[in-house]
């Protein structure tokens, strides 16, 4: 895959793996990754896609720079980040999806809502994590400690914040094991910590508050085997919150549901429209 920049509003560029070819595609789909930006997986599914969508996976703020931990200026700065790759695409593309991968699927939930779904046409979430607060999850049994949060200081962040000491955004609540090379499974992996802020941009601000999502363009997918969001938990989750029936796919967890032709289908079916020149000022290098 290639790499492509996106410039941001504070001129920040974000870097992006593309599919994109010589061959024009009548759509641009943007993939947000998890709570890592581990892409092996992702990059599959945009294989599978290429031939009917110009995919994009946009390595979102704070996981860009591997010199500094992950933190954001101010709250919300990953939806205008979001805002800002949507409208470059829209320059070039006639349809664009916005779609998401686990936490990456709660990312493209507060877009919605923040942003009203601004320069997307549809929106789909796959193995989606909502909210940490939705009642969900598998069991765990606290043997992976791979991802490690602290929760005092998450705590004492969210306590500070609402003081209204903006300092506290900054401090780091959880330590992740990230890749040098997104793509590559074996790539040697270092220790990212990531802000308070950070994390809490990535999900919608009360989590039982879906009133402003358009769910006429959004679809959500999930497998059976999921081992992270248990699919029969999912279900009677939206059963209780009068939310859409998610698409169950059997024999697919959390991962393999991204190479699943019924994830396929829906990310990208097959369209007939025509693809734009690209605007020069579009923010797209």
């Amino acid at each position: 895959m290639d790499i492509v920049s996106f410039r941001m509003k504070d001129h920040v560029l974000l870097p992006a793996y593309t599919t994109r070819g010589q061959t024009p595609k009548p759509k641009a789909v943007l993939m947000l990754h998890g709570i890592t930006h581990d892409m092996d997986v992702l990059a599959a599914a945009a294989e599978q896609a290429a031939s009917r969508a110009d995919v994009y996976l946009l390595i979102l703020r704070g996981y860009h720079d591997r010199t500094s931990p992950g933190a954001l200026t101010y709250h919300g700065q990953t939806d205008d980040d979001i805002e800002s790759v949507l409208h470059a695409l829209k320059q070039s593309y006639d349809h664009v999806t916005l779609a998401g991968h686990s936490m990456g699927a709660g990312s493209v939930l507060r877009y919605m809502q923040e942003k009203d779904g601004r320069y997307l046409d549809d929106a789909v979430l796959a193995a989606p994590f909502l909210h940490p607060a939705h009642p969900v999850f598998a069991p765990n049994d606290g043997s992976d400690d791979t991802y490690k949060l602290s929760l005092k200081k998450a705590a004492a962040a969210a306590f500070l914040t609402r003081a209204g000491v903006q300092a506290a955004g900054r401090m780091h609540i959880v330590d992740i094991p990230l890749r040098q090379d997104p793509l590559q499974p074996g790539s040697t992996t270092y220790r990212k910590k990531l802000s308070y802020r950070l994390m809490l941009s990535r999900f919608i601000e009360k989590e039982t508050d879906f009133s402003r999502i358009d769910f006429n363009r959004t679809r959500w997918i999930t497998g059976a085997e999921d081992e992270i969001v248990t699919a029969d938990r999912f279900v009677s989750f939206c059963h209780d919150h009068g939310l859409p029936d998610p698409v169950i796919v059997p024999g697919e967890n959390h991962n393999t549901l991204l190479t699943s032709r019924t994830f396929l289908d829906i990310l990208a079916p097959a369209e007939k429209q025509t693809r734009r020149e690209p605007d020069a000022q579009s923010g797209l290098i």
